[in-house]
């Protein structure tokens, strides 16, 4: 049996048991008040760390597969998935909008000096580009993905520049949030979210990098490497979230039902592709 074939049977036992778990966990175990867990006993105690085996263990398995076929088959769920992870990103790139013009309106421009005002104007320039721009353009990326790439086919199936944006947005979402997430109020849901977020970076320029055709057949090898590890932890973290939403017991400081929404759909993507990858 190849590398592959492990890390598949890995990735469809994983996101079975720790899923499983997980809802369990947010729907008995975790106090919606403050996110800590009261109660879940053995469960609570080793789900992380079995989560955190499995991805280590398809990241090894990833880096032991050293050769993928050049050709991706691009199957009817990967292009689904593209599609819905396009139409899940509108909600949740418009909370970034209005959490960045809240951000303008409590800058008080008025009270700051020339350089102070050209220096917040700045960094409020980034961070248009980041929650604003970049979600948009990576509303059209998905889009494209889905539209364009179909059965067997070599790269590039879509613009190399243009798959910066999704990685450009998700950067910046990544450390707005850890920054967030220090109070660890929510420590299990911040916990997840983030690892998974960790793992989103490198899926994102891995994928890029494939559907672009830069260097594809380097990129198919990082694409499964990240990307699997980065399914799982992704589905756990936004089936959790959804669960909680749907039971009434959300936590302030957890992501968003939409955003659990955007990520389920993207780690069911990253899942979609990984799969049609062929190793030699």
């Amino acid at each position: 049996m190849s590398y592959d074939k492990i890390s598949r049977a890995l990735l469809g036992i994983s996101i079975f048991i720790c899923g499983g778990l997980r809802i369990y966990l947010k729907l008995t175990a975790v106090d919606p008040s403050t996110g800590f867990y009261e109660g879940g006993g053995i469960i609570a105690t080793l789900f992380l760390p079995l989560a955190g085996v499995f991805a280590a263990a398809m990241f090894l398995l990833g880096l032991l597969q050293h050769t993928y076929d050049p050709s991706l088959y691009c199957s009817l769920p990967m292009r689904l998935f593209a599609l819905l992870t396009a139409v899940a990103a509108v909600p949740f790139a418009y909370e970034g909008v209005l959490s960045h013009l809240a951000a303008l309106e409590r800058m008080q421009l008025f009270h700051y000096g020339p350089v102070q005002l050209v220096l917040h104007l700045f960094i409020w320039g980034v961070g248009l580009l980041c929650t604003t721009i970049a979600p948009l353009v990576s509303v059209w990326f998905f889009l494209q993905t889905a539209l364009r790439a179909r059965g067997v086919y070599r790269f590039p199936a879509v613009s190399g520049a243009l798959a910066l944006f999704p990685l450009l947005w998700q950067a910046a979402y990544l450390l707005r949030t850890f920054m967030a997430y220090t109070a660890i109020r929510s420590v299990s849901d911040q916990m997840l979210s983030v690892l998974s977020m960790i793992f989103c970076i490198p899926f994102l320029l891995a994928n890029g990098r494939v559907l672009g055709g830069i260097d594809a057949e380097k990129g198919l090898r990082q694409l499964v490497t990240f990307g699997r590890p980065f399914a799982l932890l992704a589905i756990c973290s936004a089936i959790s979230t959804i669960a909680g939403a749907l039971s009434g017991r959300m936590v302030e400081a957890a992501p968003s039902l939409f955003a659990g929404i955007f990520y389920l759909t993207l780690g069911c993507y990253a899942a979609a592709i990984t799969w049609d990858c062929q190793p030699e």
